[in-house]
C-alpha cells in the first residue's frame, strides 16, 4: 500500500470497547505512529472526540457499567431484556448525538437479544454488526491481538510450522456463557481425553485440560506451534469471524478451524483446515492433521491471507471507508458470494455425524 504524507489536521476518532481501556487500542493496525492512519487519528477512550467508534456497549473509563437496582432492573431480568436496559443506560452515560457515532458490534449473533439490537440501532446512526438485526449487517473486518508493529508483521515471514516444538495448541478461556463457549471446552476436553498432544492455555480452564495457564501474548505460543485448534463462539451464517483465526495465521500456525463461512469469503480457504464438526469427524480431522506436516499449499495460502488480513480487510481501513462514505471492501459486504466453488458448508455447531 502506497503511503500518503501525514495529514497536519487529522480527524480525531474516539475508540471505545467494553472491557478495554488500553491507551494504544488499534494502534497495531495503523500505518502511522500513535494511532495515525490516513487522515485519521485514533484516540482510545476519548468520549469527546469529533466522531466515535463504539464496539458493542459504550462502556469504558468514567462510565457506570450497570444501572442501580430498582423495579426497572428487576422487571427487565424477568422479561429477559436486561442486556437492553444495561446498554441503554450505558448510552445515556455516554451522552452523545447518534449522528456522531459509528457502532460496530464485534460479537456473535447469539450474544444479544432483539431488545438489545433495538436499542443499539436507535442509539447510533451507523450501526454495523455480523447480524441481520443490525441496521447495516457487515462481515467483521480483521483485528488481531499481536502487539508487533504493522510494518514488522508485514516484513517478517513466520518460520515453517514443521520446525516448531508444540504440535497442537489451544488458547481460550473457560467462559461458558454462550452455547459456543461450552461446545469449545467440551471439544478440547475430548481431544485431551483421546490422547492428542494438546497444550491448552488461558484463564479459568478446567483441570481436565491440564492447562499451562494464562499467556501475556498469544504470539508467544502460536509462533511455537504447528497447529492451533480455533473454535469460534458462533459458527452460524457467513458474517462472524474473530481475531482467533487471524492471530493464528499471522503467527504462521495452521488453524484447525470451526466457524462460520465468513473466513472462506475473506481469505483463501486453503489457509486453514476446516473442522467438519465438533464431534467424531472433528476429532478425526485433528488427529489426521497432527500426524502429518502442513501441506505447502496451506503455507502458501496462509502467506497470501496475511497480506489481506494486514491490508484492505483491517478494521481501520473499513473505518476510513465508512467515514469517507466510500464502499467498503467487497469481502466485508453481506451480499458477497457466500459459498466458494467446491467448498462444503460447515455442519451446525457441536453436530455429530451419525
Amino acid at each position: 500500500m502506497q503511503k500518503s504524507p501525514p495529514d497536519p489536521h487529522p480527524r480525531a476518532v474516539g475508540a471505545l470497547w467494553y472491557g478495554f481501556d488500553d491507551a494504544d487500542f488499534l494502534f497495531n493496525q495503523c500505518e502511522g505512529p500513535a494511532g495515525r492512519h490516513r487522515d485519521l487519528s485514533i484516540v482510545p477512550n476519548d468520549r469527546d472526540a469529533e466522531r466515535l467508534l463504539v464496539l458493542a456497549p459504550p462502556i469504558g473509563p468514567g462510565s457506570k457499567p450497570k444501572p442501580r437496582n430498582g423495579p426497572k432492573r428487576w422487571i427487565a431480568r424477568r422479561r429477559g431484556t436486561w442486556d437492553a436496559v444495561w446498554t441503554d443506560h450505558a448510552w445515556d452515560v455516554l451522552a452523545r448525538d447518534p449522528r456522531d457515532i459509528i457502532s460496530l458490534v464485534y460479537e456473535p449473533p447469539e450474544q444479544f437479544t432483539d431488545a438489545w439490537w433495538e436499542v443499539a440501532n436507535r442509539r447510533a446512526a451507523l450501526n454495523f454488526g455480523p447480524d441481520p438485526r443490525a441496521h447495516r449487517p457487515v462481515r467483521l473486518p480483521t483485528m488481531w491481538t499481536l502487539d508487533d508493529p504493522l510494518a514488522l508483521l508485514r516484513s517478517t515471514t513466520p518460520p515453517p510450522p514443521a520446525d516448531r516444538p508444540l504440535p497442537l495448541v489451544a488458547i481460550t478461556s473457560g467462559t461458558r456463557h454462550l452455547p459456543g463457549h461450552k461446545q469449545r471446552i467440551a471439544f478440547l476436553e475430548r481431544l485431551a481425553a483421546e490422547g492428542l498432544p494438546l497444550s491448552a492455555f488461558g484463564r479459568r480452564l478446567p483441570a481436565t485440560l491440564q492447562p499451562g495457564g494464562p499467556v501475556r501474548s498469544k504470539g508467544n505460543i502460536l509462533r511455537a506451534a504447528r497447529y492451533a485448534v480455533v473454535v469460534e463462539n458462533s459458527a452460524e451464517g457467513d458474517l462472524y469471524v474473530s481475531e482467533k483465526l487471524w492471530d493464528a495465521i499471522l503467527c504462521g500456525c495452521v488453524p484447525l478451524y470451526f466457524g462460520s463461512r465468513a473466513a472462506d469469503i475473506m481469505i483463501p480457504s486453503d489457509a486453514f483446515i476446516r473442522l467438519p464438526d465438533l464431534g467424531n469427524a472433528g476429532v478425526q480431522a485433528v488427529r489426521d492433521a497432527v500426524h502429518r506436516e502442513p501441506a505447502q499449499r496451506t503455507i502458501d495460502a496462509m502467506n497470501e491471507a496475511r497480506a489481506e488480513i494486514l491490508g484492505p480487510l483491517r478494521l481501520v481501513e473499513w473505518l476510513a471507508a465508512v467515514l469517507d462514505d466510500r464502499p467498503i471492501h467487497p469481502a466485508l459486504r453481506p451480499d458477497s458470494e457466500t459459498t466458494p466453488a467446491g467448498a462444503p458448508a460447515p455442519a451446525p455447531p457441536g453436530s455429530v455425524p451419525s
